[in-house]
């Protein structure tokens, strides 16, 4: 490991960078993001069009229209089209396998974007880099559904029965003394949930970025390598996800607001968004992987002569960054 420690936030800045000055390649992940929620919503809108629209100004304002019917009329409107929204789920599960898989093949172009080609910025270099590293990044996808299928059954499954029983009568919190109680209860095992997901997602990017850094093609060998780094450096790699969603919602808020202020139409909302979701997720994915080399480049000799990168690779952070790899 190198001594020298990269600081975290500054490294989700160089990640976000990397992702900034490629907007062919966001422009993509865009429409592709489009094209998938539409897929789901539009027999939904459909319905509603038939159903709403001679009965309110739904077609004129979907968001609102909420406000200016009766709630009977959504009710009834649920209970006689059911046929959209089970064509809606048909749809959901596949597109949330393409999603994942796709999810794969974009992490894969973003770590060899950040580590290996900071120089091509062009749709063609990021899809050939994501490429070269889809086949060990999917047999790490497989072995990712393996924890996050654990850590579902220790929180929900007879595991996480078992602690709950320690606290309430059964394991149910519906029986518990008080309703605070319950709800303190249930929201403490959905935030454990949560951190365990959040968990396995941020070793899943630091194996993805071993994969690229060491030029390894065992998932397992990448998965143990994320692991021994996240025991190492645990704090910097919390801190830089946590910044990042932080940087996500803030976002988020500030295009509804602005939205809100300035009256502005639901298509700006559609595209400014994703824009902005899949620009810091890919900063995150980047900064991660940039952490984990920079991290884990050996140290500089006796003497100060700094160490070069491998064959083909240039430092984490070549761009005049006081903390880059020395030539």
């Amino acid at each position: 490991m190198n001594p020298q420690k990269p600081p975290a936030i500054g490294t989700l800045f160089a990640g976000i960078g990397v992702a900034l000055v490629r907007p062919r390649v966001w422009l993509l992940l865009l429409g592709l993001s489009l094209l998938f929620g539409l897929a789901v919503a539009t027999p939904v809108h459909q319905s509603a069009l038939e159903q709403l629209a001679s009965t309110s100004n739904f077609g004129d304002d979907p968001l609102r229209s909420g406000q200016s019917m009766p709630r009977w009329v959504l009710d009834d409107w649920t209970r006689l089209h059911q046929s959209a929204f089970a064509a809606a789920s048909a749809a959901l599960a596949p597109l949330l396998l393409l999603s994942s898989l796709l999810g794969v093949l974009i992490s894969a172009g973003w770590i060899h974007a950040a580590l290996r080609g900071r120089e091509d910025h062009g749709l063609k270099q990021f899809l050939s880099g994501a490429g070269q590293h889809f086949f060990p990044m999917l047999r790490l996808w497989v072995v990712g559904l393996a924890f996050y299928w654990l850590t579902t059954w220790l929180v929900w499954g007879p595991a996480g029965d078992w602690v709950m029983s320690q606290f309430f009568p059964a394991g149910d919190v519906d029986r518990a003394t008080s309703e605070s109680r319950a709800l303190w209860g249930q929201n403490i095992r959905i935030v454990f949930y949560a951190l365990g997901l959040l968990k396995i997602e941020m070793l899943m990017d630091l194996a993805r970025a071993a994969v690229v850094s060491n030029g390894s093609r065992s998932a397992l060998a990448s998965f143990l390598r994320a692991i021994r780094f996240w025991i190492w450096r645990w704090p910097s790699c919390f801190l830089l996800v946590l910044a990042g969603l932080i940087l996500e919602a803030g976002w988020i808020a500030l295009i509804v607001r602005l939205s809100q202020i300035l009256d502005l139409p639901l298509w700006t909302l559609a595209l400014s968004v994703p824009v902005g979701r899949i620009l810091l997720r890919g900063g995150r994915t980047s900064g991660l992987a940039l952490l984990y080399h920079a991290s884990t480049l050996p140290g500089p000799k006796p003497g100060g002569i700094g160490v070069h990168p491998p064959k083909g690779m240039k430092g984490p952070l070549d761009e005049g960054s006081a903390w880059g790899t020395p030539a």
